[in-house]
């Protein structure tokens, strides 16, 4: 039987050209890596977009070229003063005599570092870059947030670089042509249904290709409608907390929460452990928390009495859950970084470290695969994985021997 292999992998940028959408940040890491030296002005790049537009996959290609061995490390898992001493700062700042490759630091979610837990890891991180004997690449998603302004100022060494959003346009150009790599007569509707369903997200684009097009002949419409039904009948929890605290359109939040395939009570104890997280103003906080109390007393009255009148109540939790929640915080200087499956409810708390030790395993196992964050692997690869396990497609089996799986593994991702 022929090998199969993920199309993420097997399209990838292999040359400088194959980049796409994202001409002038390659250009800047390549100058960056061709001329870097220990007393240049910059001795860190900062790469600056949202996920799945060419980051992490950009600073691979441009290393293999230039010959330089990556060394990746996620702030998420080195992330305070004491934890950056003692494990990074001792590597970059010690060069060996023998060096087959120069090497390479790529700090992935630098933007995760928040919280008192996180204390002095950005302070520890520029360190680092001041002392480095090596090249150093951050990466993150936002940094809005005034913490992270010392990370963009020119005196720490780091020099900021932007990425753009990936047009759709640009993404159903790409899969045209591997479409027409693959022999499949591909309907441009079809692709261009993909691209917009991706939030402009390549590697998410490319995967819902592979997932209803791999042994085809022809890709219509319909066959991207019937994806997206389901996967819209299966929100995940990761999903939908970003859309209730960061997304303004209520309407958007109102049917986020109605997909969302989980226990009412466990959602109000999701939203109201994530609340603190986003670091509002205390009458910002009070107001959401009066919202969420009013909800709290509508499902105690629905469980009370689970007549179907008590349902017809479930709209008011919904709006109370949605809107209670998003309209105080809107327009408010809040915390976006918020890595919400860290922050799984405390009353679970006996079981909380099995769960994160499942989920961390799986995520690791698909890093060393995809080198993308963990917070775009939660939010977008484990829903995806999880998704084709359930559907018994033909790339299943592919998924679980590319990622070596095991039977639990499989088993904690079908219930993700």
């Amino acid at each position: 039987m022929e090998e199969k292999e993920l199309w993420t992998l097997k399209y990838a940028p292999k040359i400088e050209s194959d980049i796409v959408g994202n001409y002038k940040p390659v250009e800047e890491i390549k100058k960056f890596l061709t001329n870097w030296s220990s007393k240049n002005e910059y001795k860190a790049l900062l790469l600056l977009g949202p996920p799945g537009c060419g980051k992490t996959t950009s600073t691979y290609l441009m290393a293999n070229i230039y010959n330089y061995e990556v060394i990746e490390i996620n702030a998420s898992n080195v992330r305070n003063k004491k934890s950056i001493e003692q494990f990074i700062i001792p590597t970059v700042k010690t060069r060996t005599i023998k060096m087959n490759k120069r090497k390479l630091y790529l700090i992935d979610e630098v933007d995760g570092l928040s919280g008192n837990q996180d204390r002095g890891g950005l302070s520890a991180m520029l360190k680092a870059v001041k002392l480095s004997e090596f090249p150093i690449i951050f990466t993150a998603n936002d940094i809005s947030n005034s913490k992270f302004k010392s990370l963009k100022s020119k005196k720490n060494k780091v020099k900021t670089v932007k990425f753009r959003k990936i047009r759709a346009t640009t993404i159903a150009k790409v899969l045209a042509k591997i479409c027409k790599a693959e022999k499949i007569q591909a309907d441009p509707k079809a692709l261009k249904e993909i691209a917009e369903n991706v939030n402009n997200d390549m590697r998410s684009a490319i995967n819902d290709l592979q997932a209803i097009a791999e042994g085809k002949k022809k890709l219509s419409v319909n066959d991207v409608t019937q994806l997206q039904q389901v996967r819209d009948m299966s929100k995940t929890i990761y999903q939908v907390l970003p859309i209730i605290f960061e997304n303004k359109d209520i309407k958007e939040c109102n049917q986020a929460i109605s997909e969302l395939d989980l226990d009412w009570g466990l959602l109000l104890q999701w939203v109201n452990e994530s609340l603190p997280h986003h670091r509002a103003a205390p009458d910002v906080l009070y107001d959401a928390y009066s919202s969420l109390s009013k909800a709290d007393i509508i499902m105690n009255r629905i469980r009370s009495n689970p007549q179907k009148i008590s349902w017809t109540m479930l709209p008011y939790f919904i709006d109370l859950i949605s809107s209670g929640v998003t309209l105080p915080i809107k327009n408010q200087d809040i915390n976006q970084n918020v890595h919400y499956y860290r922050n799984f409810p405390g009353f679970f708390f006996s079981s909380f470290r099995i769960f994160s030790g499942k989920l961390m395993d799986v995520v690791n196992k698909i890093r060393k695969k995809l080198k993308c964050d963990s917070r775009e692997i939660v939010t977008k690869h484990l829903p995806y994985i999880s998704l084709m396990l359930k559907k018994k497609s033909a790339i299943s089996q592919e998924l679980i021997d590319f990622y070596e799986l095991d039977r639990r593994d499989i088993t904690f991702i079908k219930q993700f």
